[in-house]
């Protein structure tokens, strides 16, 4: 083979590759308000926690930097220094239309904003807590929307706000 042979099938390989890294990356994103959620609360982050929820919700106003570290401080107390929060995604259950179509109506009412929800998952958690001096593993069950294209976190599954909407109809 001459090196303009090669030169060709490596530029061709990495293309490939980086197409492959590119489908991942989209795909996972609705992992993206997971992740911020758990690194904003390990760091105590204000910034990157926000970035888990719609603004819509306005959680910088309810939620402050202060309350953050708080939080981190007491955890510490239970669990020691050095806290670090892992997680891993054990099931994902894609919500259907009228689940999303619910949710919609949900923010609706509730937010008083409508938005466009185009995909959703009821995704199943492991998480562990691990500290200097202990550990913790919960099983949260979190809920992601992408929510007018971008994926965000909101801690209501459709059939809890079924509740809320026939309350306030």
């Amino acid at each position: 083979m001459n090196k303009k042979s090669v030169l060709s099938i490596l530029g061709v390989i990495v293309v490939v590759v980086l197409l492959l890294i590119g489908f991942t990356t989209i795909k996972n994103q609705y992992q993206n308000p997971i992740k911020n959620y758990f690194k904003g609360i390990q760091k105590a982050d204000i910034n990157v926690y926000t970035k888990a929820f719609p603004d819509f919700m306005k959680v910088d106003k309810t939620v402050s930097k202060d309350s953050l570290k708080q939080d981190l401080d007491e955890l510490k107390v239970e669990y020691g220094d050095k806290i670090k929060i892992k997680y891993e995604i054990t099931s994902k259950e894609k919500l259907d239309e009228g689940s999303l179509r619910t949710m919609e109506n949900f923010i609706e009412k509730r937010y008083n904003k409508k938005v466009n929800i185009s995909e959703g998952y009821t995704l199943k958690i492991k998480a562990t807590l691990k500290g200097s001096k202990d550990s913790n593993i919960d099983n949260p069950t979190m809920h992601v929307y992408k929510i007018d294209g971008k994926w965000k976190y909101m801690p209501f599954s459709p059939e809890s706000v079924k509740i809320y909407l026939t309350e306030n109809e």
